[in-house]
């Protein structure tokens, strides 16, 4: 009889811890803010663009957090397979739907925290020693505080670039990147989507820094697309498009490049060209002042005799002196010959022989 005894009692203890167990699967201690709702939420995110999003038909389930801060969520919530889960706090009772924000300059930081759970390992919410509302993730399971490492990183990049004036954030994007693919390594596909909501933008118009680092990752986003087809399929079409977006402007890029770099040429060619004419234009004018200079026109021998007088510095009396004829007659023989050389002037004469 004893023995029956105590062997219930084993089953009812052994019900009640397994019970327990359950009841206690997603739990911790949160600081609500003085006057909010002490209402909390638990959202599951099937689209990793949203996760900082509040959506009423994302919310799963709610519960009340005590007067010392402690909540949980029972076992039966959550699904066998891993997901991204959102809890949140409104400041106004039963305002389901918020604008979940940052309140970090009143030291209470965001009124949302984003995990990655399934119903095996449990996840503990621990109290932040920053009096934040959320506090650091404790779990078996090392990819529920992903979230939370990824969102670290990003505010570290973004303080980073900012405090350099407000325009770095290209100069850091590369290692930025890195850093998101890193914490992601060797983790469950779910972390990796999780990693595409930093890693990529939506942006029509991206700059040519981050095409630059994102085309070193486009293996690790390609082997996320074509990851098993029947998990995760709003993350997997979010993906696709968002990818579909990069990969068309980095064919835009290419194409402007090659489009550049054959205006370029062209320039280039256009440049030489002209530069080589204008060469082969002075190239020619030399030629033919020179040819001017070395080709001696037809003079007659009297001619030569005044032009050789007249290159020594003689004056028309010594050249009429000299060749015994008139002053007259050098003055005619003087102009014939100032034609023939096509000068006008004995200074003239003299420069076109130097």
């Amino acid at each position: 009889m004893l023995m029956k005894s105590i062997l219930v009692w084993c089953i009812v203890l052994l019900i009640r811890f397994s019970g327990t167990a359950q009841e206690d699967l997603l739990s911790g201690c949160v600081s609500v803010p003085e006057n909010w709702s002490t209402t909390l939420y638990l959202s599951v995110k099937n689209n990793y663009r949203k996760i900082d999003i509040v959506d009423a038909s994302d919310i799963i389930a709610s519960t009340r957090i005590d007067s010392s801060g402690n909540f949980s969520f029972p076992q039966s919530v959550f699904t066998n397979e891993e997901r991204v889960y959102q809890l949140h706090l409104s400041e106004l009772e039963n305002e389901i739907e918020v604008f979940i924000s940052d309140y970090s300059k009143g030291g209470i930081g965001k009124n949302f925290l984003n995990l990655t759970a399934d119903n095996k390992s449990p996840v503990r919410i621990t109290p932040s020693k920053e009096g934040k509302i959320f506090g650091p993730i404790v779990s078996t399971n090392e990819n529920a505080s992903s979230w939370q490492k990824l969102d670290f990183s990003q505010r570290k990049y973004a303080q980073k670039a900012y405090s350099n004036g407000g325009n770095a954030l290209n100069y850091y994007i590369s290692n930025y990147h890195d850093e998101l693919i890193e914490i992601s390594d060797e983790k469950s596909s779910v972390v990796k989507f999780l990693t595409c909501h930093f890693l990529l933008k939506e942006d029509a118009n991206l700059s040519n820094a981050y095409l630059e680092s994102i085309t070193d990752h486009l293996d690790f986003l390609e082997e996320l697309k074509s990851s098993p087809k029947n998990s995760y399929t709003e993350h997997r079409l979010q993906l696709s498009k968002e990818l579909d977006l990069v990969k068309l402007q980095l064919n835009g890029r290419q194409s402007r490049t090659e489009t550049e770099e054959r205006v370029q040429l062209l320039i280039t060619i256009i440049i030489g060209l002209v530069i080589l004419s204008l060469i082969l234009i002075l190239i020619i004018i030399r030629m033919r002042i020179r040819s001017k200079r070395t080709i001696s026109p037809n003079l007659t021998t009297q001619e030569k005799r005044i032009k050789a007088l007249i290159l020594r510095g003689a004056a028309n009396k010594e050249i009429a002196q000299n060749l015994f004829i008139s002053p007259s007659t050098v003055k005619t023989h003087i102009n014939t010959l100032y034609k023939k050389e096509k000068v006008h002037s004995r200074k003239e004469l003299l420069l076109k022989q130097n």
